[in-house]
């Protein structure tokens, strides 16, 4: 007598209520008549798999709405997805990323050592890194300063790489801290200025007025000796 097997396949059931609830059924022949049939009630886990589903599709919809370029990463570090605004940023194509390793994307730009510990740890101890800073020249768009954050995707073994660029806020920083050190300098050859202008100034005073004690002294004594000789208007040039 044959026997066999018939599936196990998936099915789902609808009460007269209008509940629902999947099931497992397989079956099998022994051979000898005798049919063995079982169910397994999986409604929990397909329930748990369309949640995961619909939080991902959530996820997606939340990605592809945001200005900042992003990429979500497989456990191996391949990219599974990235939004709009990576592929204008960087300039790529999804044929040119999705399905390979960050670390081989463009010219191996993600290739960083300390880039590569932090993401390491991001899945087996759940945590996150906000705020790595790293300079590269990207293959199409030149010199760039980035700010990298990760985190673990809730739920799922998936990593979410978010990235900003900040090399125009760099530029204007250097540019501050040039103009600040510029200004410094200006101070302190002013403050050089002004201590050489009270300098000259005492020099100045000082010797205005020992010219004006010289002329007095000689005015008196020119009064004393040859005041009588003097006429009237000599006398009145002397007393001023």
């Amino acid at each position: 007598t044959a026997t066999g097997r018939v599936g196990p396949y998936e099915k789902e059931y609808i009460r007269k209520d209008g509940s629902r609830w999947w099931m497992i059924v397989a079956g099998a022949s022994l051979g000898d008549g005798t049919i063995i049939e079982y169910c397994i009630d999986i409604t929990d886990r397909k329930r748990a798999e369309r949640e995961v589903l619909e939080s991902k599709y959530y996820a997606e919809s939340i990605i592809e709405t945001l200005h900042e370029p992003l990429l979500v990463l497989t456990p191996d570090y391949e990219v599974v997805s990235a939004n709009p605004a990576f592929y204008r940023h960087f300039k790529v194509d999804p044929s040119a990323i999705l399905g390979r390793k960050i670390y081989a994307l463009g010219n191996q730009q993600w290739d960083i050592p300390a880039l590569r510990r932090l993401l390491e740890d991001v899945l087996p101890t759940n945590k996150a890194f906000d705020e790595f800073e790293m300079e590269h020249t990207f293959e199409h768009i030149g010199t760039r300063t980035m700010l990298v954050n990760a985190r673990r995707l809730d739920h799922v073994q998936l990593i979410l790489l978010g990235l900003r660029d900040i090399t125009e806020r760099k530029r204007l920083e250097n540019e501050a801290r040039a103009a600040n050190r510029e200004l410094r300098v200006a101070n302190k050859a002013l403050e050089r200025a002004n201590i050489d202008l009270q300098y000259f100034s005492y020099a100045v005073s000082h010797d205005l007025q020992e010219s004006l004690r010289m002329v007095t002294c000689y005015t008196q004594l020119l009064a004393r000796d040859y005041g009588a000789d003097l006429d009237r208007e000599a006398g009145q040039y002397i007393d001023y």
